[in-house]
């Protein structure tokens, strides 16, 4: 078992000085953070606590999971490896749910350019809703 806590079911106001605080009770700390929102700031509601030892981390679990913190039922167990991401995006090339046919009919220079617009917007944008390279593409 290793050292690394997850906490679920924060208050999104509760503050990693909050957290370090909650945990200390049931051993040292080593380290607190509240996971947020990168654009907005906001908390998400989960974070992770770092205890110096295995034995404090298993206590911690024990006492705080599934008890109430700021009002909200707190799920507390072991955090799990971070699960390695792809640098591509997955297997549509890192645009999200991009169709391969892009590539088939040549489209690719258009799709670079204006990526950021799903294929729906792209039908509308280039007018092809009745279209029968559109439909086409769809089949």
């Amino acid at each position: 078992m290793g050292s690394k806590i997850f906490v679920g079911g924060l208050p999104f106001a509760a503050t990693e000085q909050q957290l370090s605080d909650l945990f200390a009770q049931h051993g040292s700390v080593t380290s607190a953070q509240v996971v947020t929102d990168r654009f907005t700031g906001q908390s998400r509601g989960f974070g992770f606590v770092e205890m110096s030892t295995p034995a404090e981390a298993q206590s911690a679990i024990g006492a705080l999971n599934g008890s109430q913190f700021g009002g909200r039922t707190l799920t507390v167990n072991e955090a799990r490896p971070r699960e390695a991401r792809s640098d591509s995006g997955g297997r549509n090339g890192g645009f999200g749910g991009r169709p391969r046919f892009f590539e088939d009919y040549g489209l690719n220079g258009i799709v670079m350019t204006i990526a950021p617009i799903t294929s729906w917007s792209l039908k509308s944008f280039l007018g092809l809703r009745g279209c029968a390279l559109w439909q086409e593409m769809q089949a």
